[in-house]
């Protein structure tokens, strides 16, 4: 069970981070999509995707294969982290090349142009500070890296606001982006060296090689995942303009802010994974099952309640020039349940050594995305785009689920899973719905509290999910034996 306290405690951490960071994040767009109007928010969220894209490019899969390789040799993390750091600078700078090349033949106009350019040098910086995250990541010490990302958070949260009162413009916006890497970066080399040892860099080529060759799959995975979460942004930017994408990068910036709980939870969980994958399958199938339960019991009412409260929501954080992101938005929060559970599927994958077979999907997944993305949005324009991401969420789900079954021989009993949460947070729909007129907070609050009574009610969890609430949650409700 000290796994389960361990695991619990790194979520907690890494939940409390994600969520001051979401909000942040959060805040940031609302002011900025405020700020900019929809045509400015538009450019900014190319400008934002782009840079997304190329980061991908610069970690090349690193991040994942330093986690996994410094957790099982821990003794060696001082070898690992400055050969990994000279690998990353030297993919930065082809990165940034690369970078300027495209965005020049895009015929974007020069404030969009010179704002890719700021973006392309923070890559180059967030790539580098990510390397000492994924060294406090295997160690088990998420509580540095937390740290570490809420004060760059608040640095870019400051010159923000500031920016705006000083009504700067995109590049400027931008730029204090390119200065909060750069502090990041220090700040994650200083807290290493303090907390660990001293960084020397003793380039091996063997083990650069045995890195980039190991890390290729992951980078693989990485690049087809951005491209199939992002592309459509720049599809859309492209065949419809930058109006349009601010209209669908509101209602993305929602969901996008709700992503904090399976990313904490992974990020938390996968070093035990990588454990279970080499020394107890029996464990790795059960926490795969409940990590795909406790993640459809998380998502299934935000996806309900947010469908009902579009328009309140888009409204309030917005205001009411942002009236089409409504649709937007009850489309793509249907997508987070199966971003919650694909999320894990591809966890247990990588922690049994099975990229491969996961970047083969992906790769299905991101051709299918484009596919749909060029037949709808044609015709439909934003909302084509979002029917296409979540036509292609299902199906990937679908091809996952199928993968881990074959590959691993676990099994998941979806039927059992399914029906109770779904039914619990549809009945909490329709209190939200016939109480839709009440203040906001208040129909919050309802579903806060019906939903978790409603679960019980139908008797959602087994004894196994009690003894792990008895050990997470030692209050004395639960403290009696459980039979």
């Amino acid at each position: 069970m000290k796994t389960v306290s361990r695991i619990a405690k790194n979520s907690v951490v890494m939940m409390a981070a994600d969520i001051v960071n979401k909000i942040f994040a959060l805040i940031l767009a609302i002011a900025i999509a405020r700020y900019l109007g929809d045509l400015g928010f538009g450019q900014y969220s190319f400008v934002i995707t782009m840079m997304i894209l190329f980061q991908v490019l610069a970690d090349f899969g690193l991040d994942g294969v330093t986690i996994r390789e410094v957790a099982k040799n821990i003794d060696k993390t001082e070898y690992y982290l400055g050969n990994v750091l000279a690998l990353k600078l030297g993919l930065g700078l082809i990165n940034f090349v690369a970078f300027a090349f495209i965005i020049n033949i895009m015929n974007k106009p020069p404030i969009v142009v010179y704002s890719v350019y700021m973006a392309g040098l923070s890559v180059i910086f967030f790539s580098l500070a990510n390397t000492f995250n994924s060294i406090f990541n295997a160690h088990e010490r998420l509580e540095l890296k937390a740290v570490l990302s809420i004060l760059t958070r608040l640095i870019v949260l400051g010159l923000t606001f500031s920016a705006i009162v000083l009504k700067k413009d995109l590049i400027f916006l931008m730029a204090i982006i390119l200065i909060s890497e750069i502090s990041r970066t220090i700040l994650g080399w200083g807290v290493y060296v303090r907390k660990f040892a001293p960084i020397r860099f003793k380039l091996d080529l063997s083990l650069c090689k045995k890195l980039l060759r190991i890390s290729f799959p992951f980078a693989l995975l990485g690049i087809i995942a951005l491209i199939y979460f992002k592309i459509d942004i720049v599809m859309l930017s492209l065949m419809k303009g930058d109006q349009v994408v601010g209209w669908y990068s509101a209602a993305y910036a929602l969901l996008s802010a709700l992503l904090f709980i399976t990313e904490a939870y992974n990020l938390a969980i996968f070093p035990a994974l990588s454990r279970f994958a080499v020394s107890a399958k029996e464990l790795l199938a059960f926490s795969w099952e409940k990590s795909v339960k406790y993640l459809l019991i998380v998502s299934l009412p935000i996806s309900v309640g947010a469908t009902i409260l579009a328009e309140r929501f888009i409204t309030l954080f917005y205001s009411v020039g942002y009236a089409p992101s409504i649709p937007a938005l009850q489309i793509l929060i249907w997508t987070l349940p199966w971003i919650f559970v694909n999320s894990i599927n591809m966890r247990v994958l990588y922690a049994t050594d099975k990229q491969r077979q996961a970047s083969v999907v992906a790769l299905i997944s991101m051709a299918l995305n484009i596919f749909f993305n060029f037949l709808l949005i044609p015709m439909y324009s934003y909302i084509g785009a979002s029917l296409a991401t979540i036509l292609v969420e299902i199906i990937n789900v679908s091809i996952y689920f199928w993968l881990v079954f074959k590959l691993l021989d676990l099994k998941v009993h979806i039927g059992r899973i399914l029906p109770k949460p779904l039914l619990a947070s549809l009945v909490m729909g329709l209190a939200i719905y016939y109480l839709r007129f009440f203040n906001l907070a208040v129909l919050i609050a309802v579903g806060i509290i019906l939903y978790p009574v409603l679960l019980f009610i139908l008797a959602t969890f087994d004894k196994d999910d009690m003894r792990l609430i008895q050990k997470l949650v030692p209050i004395s409700i639960f403290r009696g034996k459980i039979h």
